[in-house]
Order: C-alpha cells, then structure tokens, then sequence
C-alpha cells in the first residue's frame, strides 16, 4: 500500500470527528492563555479538517444533484445534515476573525461560500457527494455566525487581558 492509501486508511480508522475535538483544545487552550498567540495554524488545520470532513476518504458514485435551495429542510430526516452544515463552518468563522478581524468585513462571507462551493463542486465532479446548494447556504450561514462569535471573544480578550489580540 502506498503512503496516500496508508494515511487514508489510518485516517478512516480513528473515531469520527478527531480532527474536530484536536481543533477545539486547541481553540480553548489559546482562548484561555493570556499570552499573544496567532490562530492562523488553526486555521489553516480547520480547513483541513473540513477538506478531510467533505472530500477526503469519502466513497465515489453519488454525484447527485439538487439545485432547488432549502429542499432538504422538507425532509425531517435529514435535519441532523443541515445542522451540522451549520456547525462544521461555525469556527472557520471563528478563526477567519480571530486571524484577520475587524478589516475581514464582507469577506467572511465570501471566504465561506467560496470554500462551500469548492467542496460542492469537488464533490460534484469526482461523483463524492450531492451537489446541493442546502449546503453552502448552511456553511455560509455557519462561517457568519462563526465570525460574530469571534468578535464577541475578541472583545471579551481585550477587557479581560488589554495586551491580548
């Protein structure tokens, strides 16, 4: 077996979400250290673990697709996906702010559907998913909401810590 299929072979094998919980610690070790850290390895690593979520080690032979917005909200059984739409772009928001703040402005926005519709479309063309704009409708929303949470902790940093970020 060559390195790829090794490393996806041992990446399938670990518990779902790892990468997640890595990334969480990490964001909870560097929100509680006083110290001035930059979030932009955590970032650059979240973007990997959403390329990992979505592309990565992900079965061929779907390549479905919707083009009809907010068709997967009329079915209930698919209301864990959309939520989780939401909460896998929630701190790409986060750290898109904590990295580049206030001068980031629309590009929060732009940042997350871009890299929603680069997945979409990745799926899409190598027949690993369902081409569906639900999802970048639901990572958009996600990554603003991410962004809004960032400012509420960078604002909490400078009153609790004024040499903080």
């Amino acid at each position: 077996m060559d390195f790829t299929g090794t490393l996806l072979n041992e990446y399938n094998s670990l518990p779902a979400y790892w990468w997640l919980w890595l990334i969480v610690v990490a964001l909870v070790v560097w929100l509680i250290d006083g110290r001035r850290v930059t979030p932009r390895p955590l970032l650059a690593a979240y973007i990997l673990f959403i390329l990992m979520e979505t592309i990565i080690g992900r079965k061929t032979g779907v390549g479905r697709v919707e083009l009809v917005p907010f068709w997967s909200y009329s079915h209930p059984e698919l209301s864990i996906e959309i939520l989780l739409n939401y909460v896998l772009f929630i701190p790409l928001g986060v750290l898109l702010y904590l990295c580049f703040g206030e001068k980031l402005g629309l590009r929060v926005f732009i940042a997350g559907f871009l890299l929603s519709a680069l997945i979409e479309l990745i799926q899409l063309t190598f027949k690993i998913g369902v081409f569906e704009f639900d999802d970048m409708i639901g990572n958009t929303i996600g990554c603003l909401i991410g962004a809004v949470v960032g400012k509420l902790i960078r604002k909490k940093k400078k009153k609790t810590t004024p040499e903080a970020v």
